[in-house]
């Protein structure tokens, strides 16, 4: 297999391109990753935030506001005088101030609605949410002091109602990610780091045996075009294997608890596997049809970018118009984003989509044999054998 020994040692001689690709991709896809959290169910908790206090009526219904506010916020000690506080709100050491005056406890049990002092960092939503949970405990103490009950047992009645939880569960709509997989991340550069190797290599293959010298001599020799073709195939089809496989490892190496209990990482495979078909097929057909260096470069360069932007790995699909994700669906990466946010949304192999699954990979085939189609087409036409 003359043809496919050469293929191997022009691979190696470019080996260069295929490990600056594989560290761009690297480069690209663990540092986001890190910044997403790990898997986790679904759920909701109330977050405490930083605040202070200043006691100036130590009463029973001060100290029990106090005390509401510790289990509910974190409240910290600090200097009283104006510099100290500013200074705090500035640095957000605290993120909401409750100031409680003289005379608030005769003035609340005398039926008037005394003023508490608050203060918040500006903008800060916490505090707005924290205004909202005072005001709840004040109403509740309020309507059992009118009830009859004594400070001391409306603090307590109070402050049983406000340690009610209720059950909180966020339900999987199928619209969105249900878990912060972060091997999904990883995933989703994938397409790019396939097209920028492959597209490139592929065609510089074909470049060289493409020459006018080297085609002459292919033609003349007992080696059919149809043979050339297979050979090449199955060099394209080795190279895209040995890469694919080190970027599964790698990701095993990263993520590999988070993929085994996840339990979708053979739909991955089978995504990834699909598009790689793609990509091979779109380097036969860019090699088949590039005359130069500078083309190839050009047109590599801008596939793998133009891809990219458009079929949804760089910018996420649901930022892009309606008129943008029209023209995106003509784009095989459109379809691979597309099936890996279906594998995303999937909380187990059970939930999964698999009618959109298979109807996505099948229109990357789909796609994969038509450029392979057109590649063989070029390839038949410039040796005229049409």
């Amino acid at each position: 297999m003359p043809v496919f020994k050469t293929f191997l040692k022009i691979v190696m001689k470019n080996k260069g391109t295929i490990i600056m690709y594989l560290a761009i991709f690297l480069g690209i896809a663990i540092p986001i990753t890190k910044l997403i959290p790990g898997a986790s169910s679904p759920s909701y908790s109330d977050s405490a935030e930083p605040i202070a206090v200043i006691d100036n009526d130590n009463s029973i219904i001060s100290m029990g506001l106090q005390n509401y506010l510790k289990k509910t916020q974190r409240v910290k000690n600090i200097n009283t005088d104006a510099d100290s506080i500013q200074d705090a709100l500035y640095f957000r050491d605290i993120e909401f101030l409750v100031s409680i005056p003289s005379g608030y406890e005769k003035d609340f049990l005398e039926g008037t609605v005394p003023v508490l002092n608050t203060t918040s960092v500006p903008n800060s939503y916490s505090g707005i949410y924290i205004s909202m949970q005072i005001e709840q405990y004040l109403s509740f103490l309020r309507i059992y002091i009118a009830g009859g009950l004594s400070p001391q047992e409306a603090v307590q009645k109070a402050e049983e109602v406000m340690n009610t939880k209720a059950e909180v569960s966020l339900v999987n709509d199928g619209k969105t990610l249900s878990q912060s997989y972060k091997f999904m991340f990883y995933y989703q550069y994938i397409p790019y780091m396939l097209l920028g190797i492959l597209v490139q290599i592929i065609g510089l293959i074909f470049l060289s045996f493409n020459k006018e010298e080297v085609r002459k001599r292919t033609l003349c020799s007992s080696t059919t075009l149809r043979s050339r073709n297979i050979q090449l195939f199955l060099g394209c089809a080795v190279l895209g294997t040995a890469i694919l496989v080190i970027v599964l490892l790698i990701s095993f190496i990263l993520y590999g608890s988070e993929l085994s209990q996840s339990g979708v990482f053979p739909w991955l495979f089978l995504n990834s596997l699909t598009f790689l078909l793609v990509s091979i097929s779109l380097g036969f057909l860019v090699g088949s049809i590039v005359k130069n260096d500078n083309q190839l470069s050009a047109l590599a360069t801008s596939i793998a970018m133009i891809f990219s932007f458009l079929g949804g790995i760089f910018i996420s699909q649901e930022l892009m118009g309606s008129q943008v994700q029209k023209i995106s669906r003509f784009i095989p990466t459109y379809w691979y984003i597309a099936t890996n946010k279906i594998l995303g949304y999937a909380q187990s192999t059970e939930a999964l989509d698999s009618s959109s699954f298979l109807q996505n990979t099948g229109i990357q085939l789909a796609f994969a044999l038509a450029f392979f189609s057109l590649a063989l087409a070029a390839s038949r036409r410039k040796n005229g054998r049409m």
